[in-house]
């Protein structure tokens, strides 16, 4: 089952994540490696240089960074370090340098805070993009109090893009409280249920196998 499949730049996580290659995404691999989609209209060149100028910059080098086209004309970016994973979206697909900045920006940012629980749920709580961002990369490390400040924007009426961004990044977080909270988002939205079930369905945990089976016996 594909994850989230009406999210097309969500096909790109799903390409770290499991390396197949979706189409029209150029690859380029290396220390600072490289996933671009055409949809953007960009320079393969252009944006290796900004990135390795960015990275070189923060002292990273060993990376992946992955630009994907987003919804209404947005940018999604997606910058995996080690073991985090940074995800960002910008409204203007022409701000993919601002994209890229912010990702490594938040990675400088996350390196500072390290296993800290108490300011990583700080930084789940901010308003602030690149914080957040930060924060998000950083749940694997996290308590209860993180995934609540996340959670807690979150209304009935939720654009489903919202939705689908907050499941990439739990995702990309390993750890069992990442798992429940993915069950918890498809029980409050199920008009994204099936969706969302593909999502729980990539989890190693247990409770990943025995939730999509209880839900699969309840329904037709």
């Amino acid at each position: 089952m594909s994850v989230i499949r009406s999210a097309a730049w969500l096909s790109l996580l799903t390409l770290t994540l499991s390396c197949s290659q979706p189409a029209g995404v150029i690859e380029q691999s290396g220390e600072l490696a490289l996933g671009l989609d055409q949809a953007l209209g960009l320079s393969l060149v252009d944006v290796k240089s900004a990135y390795t100028a960015a990275a070189n910059e923060a002292g990273v080098s060993h990376a992946r960074l992955a630009l994907m086209a987003g919804g209404e004309g947005g940018v999604h970016g997606e910058l995996k370090v080690g073991e985090r994973t940074y995800l960002a979206d910008l409204p203007q697909r022409g701000a993919w340098k601002d994209l890229l900045r912010l990702l490594v920006a938040a990675h400088t940012k996350a390196e500072t805070i390290g296993a800290d629980k108490e300011l990583i749920a700080k930084l789940c709580a901010s308003q602030d993009l690149l914080r957040r961002t930060a924060g998000q990369a950083l749940l694997g490390s996290a308590d209860e109090r993180a995934f609540d400040a996340l959670f807690l924007g979150l209304l009935p009426d939720t654009p489903p893009s919202r939705i689908r961004q907050l499941a990439a990044v739990l995702l990309s977080t390993k750890g069992r409280l990442a798992t429940i909270h993915l069950i918890h988002l498809s029980q409050r939205y199920p008009e994204l249920l099936e969706e969302l079930l593909g999502a729980v369905a990539e989890r190693d945990e247990d409770v990943a196998l025995f939730y999509p089976t209880g839900v699969v016996a309840g329904h037709d």
